[in-house]
């Protein structure tokens, strides 16, 4: 307990000391300080976002597309197995996993075969996502 009282009061004398040379504190430079902050971190976030969400929804439109390919009677369950699949997310607690949702990304990795590339090569994310296409074996169990 006492270590963190000592650091907050370095902490304080380091503030109070850099106002004083600065000829006191200026409350209109903390607020934009603040605000620049703020507004550097949000871009930082979004553009995170963006790409986290770019890639989770090639993937799951990827695995989709591999579950389809590796089917036997691909042509009959087409339309039902994403509302399947919708029901069964959605049940889990992926409210925005509609069928719609998933016939888009499952549309987006079609249109971008080699958007994984791309990706991983550019994004933040690479460090926790395989440098090769996704691994082949998609989870089985809804038929």
């Amino acid at each position: 307990m006492g270590e963190k009282k000592g650091k907050k009061s370095a902490a304080r004398r380091k503030l109070q000391s850099a106002a004083a040379r600065s000829g006191g504190a200026d409350f209109a430079a903390l607020v934009e300080t603040i605000r620049e902050i703020h507004e550097r971190i949000a871009a930082i976030v979004g553009r995170a976002v963006n790409v986290g969400l770019t890639v989770r929804n090639w993937l799951i439109g990827w695995y989709i597309r591999e579950y389809e390919q590796a089917g036997e009677d691909r042509a009959t369950y087409g339309a039902a197995l994403l509302d399947k699949l919708s029901e069964r997310l959605v049940a889990a607690g992926f409210q925005e996993l509609t069928p719609r949702y998933l016939r888009l990304c499952r549309q987006f990795a079609a249109v971008y075969p080699q958007i994984w590339r791309s990706m991983t090569a550019k994004s933040a994310l690479a460090d926790d996502l395989p440098s090769q296409d996704p691994p082949r074996n998609v989870v089985s169990g809804l038929q």
